[in-house]
Parts: structure tokens; C-alpha cells; sequence
């Protein structure tokens, strides 16, 4: 296989979307979010999965949690982590199902750095909250750390990612925010206003 394995985190349980199933849900040209997603990625990886509850048919891997009750984007990573064992990968890089716009050099400026973690870094916010958290490389042997924290208390990605050496690749978000998520309906709106200062590198 060639590394990495892109995996999109689409496990929530988009609360912020009145409860509706936003990797369902459509972007103003039509595109599930879902779909826009993995496409995105397979242009950067030969290989993607799609971990989520059900299968969105998506024409990629589909990954379920192996932890129960939405533990949260951790148990994605963890789902990813496995099926990249099983199929012979080292590493994923994850990317979340609700962000149109993320870089196109994603996976290749995360993978060109060392170290079992790797995440995305906002040039713009406050500090500390430029992180992204869901947008990152993991080695595959985490796994078995992994698990053991999500069977017990840790759910927040951070909390598990400072127990190791972690690195960050910064994109400058100065005039367009390339990490933007839809996390209401309403941003579904700005997601189109935003579209038209992308010359279509969002297609």
C-alpha cells in the first residue's frame, strides 16, 4: 500500500445542525459534504475511508467506531487507525467532513514531517485555539495507546496528543480561513460567499 491512508471524520452528531445528519446535507453547488470531503482528499491519496455510523455510500471504504456512545473524533482516528493496520498502511491523515476548503497540500506538508502526531495549524486565532485537531497524521502503532485512553476517561483530542512528541504545519489563514467548517445551517451560506475568493480550488 502507499502511505498514508486519508480517513474523513464524519462520526458527529451535528447537534449545531438542529440534529440533522450534516454529512448528508448539501453544499449550495450541490455537493453532499460527505462527498466533497473524500473526493477532496483522494485527490491528495490513492486510498481514503469515510468513518461514520452508517454507510453513505460514497464510492470509498466505509469504517465504523469500535468505541460506543460517540466518544468523539478520537474514536475516528482510533477506526482509522485499525482499518490502516489491517490493510498494511503506517500512518492516516484525517480530515473532517464539515471543512469545504481545506488545503490541497494537506496530506503531503503533514506527511513531510516527522513524528507520530502531526496536526494543522491556523496562521490566525487566538492562542491555543488555532489548533486543529482534526485535520492531522497519525502513526498507525498509536492504536493500542489509543484505545486504551478511549476506553477510559480521555475524549478530548489534545488531552491525548500532549502525551507524545507532536509537531504542527502552519497555512496562513490571514485572508481566507482554509479551515472554515459548517457546523450551523447558516454556515452553509458563508461556505458560498467564501467559495467565490477561491478561484476554484475548492471545486
Amino acid at each position: 500500500m502507499t502511505d498514508p491512508l486519508g480517513v474523513v471524520l464524519a462520526g458527529g452528531q451535528s447537534r449545531r445542525m438542529g440534529d440533522a445528519d450534516k454529512a448528508q446535507m448539501r453544499y449550495p453547488w450541490g455537493a453532499r459534504l460527505v462527498d466533497h470531503a473524500a473526493d477532496r482528499l483522494a485527490r491528495q491519496i490513492p486510498c481514503v475511508a469515510v468513518n461514520s455510523t452508517i454507510d453513505y455510500t460514497t464510492g470509498h471504504a466505509w469504517i465504523r467506531d469500535s468505541i460506543a456512545d460517540f466518544a468523539g473524533p478520537l474514536a475516528g482516528v482510533l477506526a482509522g487507525l485499525d482499518h490502516a493496520a489491517a490493510k498494511g498502511f503506517s500512518r492516516i491523515v484525517t480530515v473532517s467532513v464539515d471543512a469545504p476548503f481545506y488545503p490541497t497540500d494537506l496530506a503531503a506538508s503533514l506527511c513531510a514531517e516527522a513524528g507520530p502526531i502531526v496536526l494543522a495549524k491556523s496562521s490566525t486565532g487566538e492562542k491555543g485555539r488555532n489548533l486543529q485537531p482534526t485535520f492531522g497524521a497519525w502513526d498507525v502503532d498509536l492504536r493500542h495507546d489509543l484505545r486504551r485512553a478511549l476506553n477510559g476517561t480521555t475524549r478530548k483530542v489534545l488531552a491525548f496528543v500532549t502525551q507524545y512528541e507532536w509537531q504542527t504545519v502552519e497555512w496562513d489563514t490571514e485572508d481566507l480561513d482554509v479551515f472554515f467548517n459548517a457546523n450551523r445551517p447558516e454556515d452553509l451560506l458563508e461556505v458560498h460567499r467564501l467559495a467565490s475568493l477561491y478561484s476554484g480550488e475548492w471545486e
